[in-house]
């Protein structure tokens, strides 16, 4: 835990702060980006993708599950 090392952090105080946010904002810190991948994929080429998607985000669409057609 290098990183908590070098903030002078424990990670109980992290998870406290992370807590308190949530709290006092009523929202998360971020956001959950969801990507799709075929089996080939190495890790590298993901990794790049995923990289690539938080910086050049896309406009989000909304759905609404009862428009949906099976």
């Amino acid at each position: 835990m290098k990183v908590f090392d070098k903030l002078n952090l424990l990670p109980l105080d992290a998870l406290r702060m992370f807590l308190r946010y949530v709290a006092e904002n009523e929202k998360l810190l971020f956001a959950e980006v969801s990507v799709m991948m075929s089996e080939g994929d190495e890790d590298a080429d993901i990794l790049a993708a995923v990289r690539k998607r938080l910086k050049y985000p896309a406009k989000r669409i909304r759905v609404n599950v009862e428009g949906l057609q099976c």
